[in-house]
């Protein structure tokens, strides 16, 4: 009697912490949901601004503040890949990093339509690596500026993902 209690009562604690671990992925993909909604509803009326988002994002391997800077049409392709490739949503490779970005120029085409041109930098150990140009095009989104199209040199994908 005494093993058939014991073993009924490891069964409903076994099940109870099954409960708890979907319980806490639950409660994880919701916080997740919730705060890529969040990054949807965010941005800078300055394409300037925006754009050094971006590039923040890739010297602080965060995809999240890539993800803010995307348009709607961008960010779909872009999870996608993060999904695949980055899954954390960190990014990029350890070795070379970016070390800093700098705007190179603005062409402003219309008040809803910009370039802009980053010179981005990497690092290795060993000291300065490669530099990258990257045109980022950037349109007005409602009331954000938001980056549409990225053109890199294939190998800065690295980075971004």
């Amino acid at each position: 009697m005494k093993k058939v209690v014991y073993i009924l009562l490891l069964l409903s604690l076994a099940f109870i912490q099954v409960g708890y671990a979907n319980d806490v992925i639950d409660d994880k993909g919701i916080k997740n949901k919730l705060l890529i909604e969040a990054l949807d509803e965010y941005g800078y009326d300055d394409p300037i601004k925006t754009s050094m988002v971006w590039a923040k994002g890739l010297k602080e391997r965060s995809g999240a503040l890539q993800y803010s800077t995307l348009s709607k049409n961008l960010k779909k392709e872009y999870v996608l890949k993060l999904d695949e490739i980055a899954p954390n949503w960190v990014t990029r490779v350890s070795s070379p990093w970016v070390e800093n970005y700098n705007l190179i120029c603005m062409t402003k085409i219309s008040d809803e339509l910009y370039y802009i041109k980053i010179r981005i930098f990497t690092k290795t150990s060993a000291g300065p690596y490669e530099n990258y140009d990257v045109m980022l095009k950037l349109i007005k989104e409602e009331e954000f500026f938001k980056i549409d199209e990225i053109k890199a040199p294939s190998h800065m994908e690295a980075y971004m993902y």
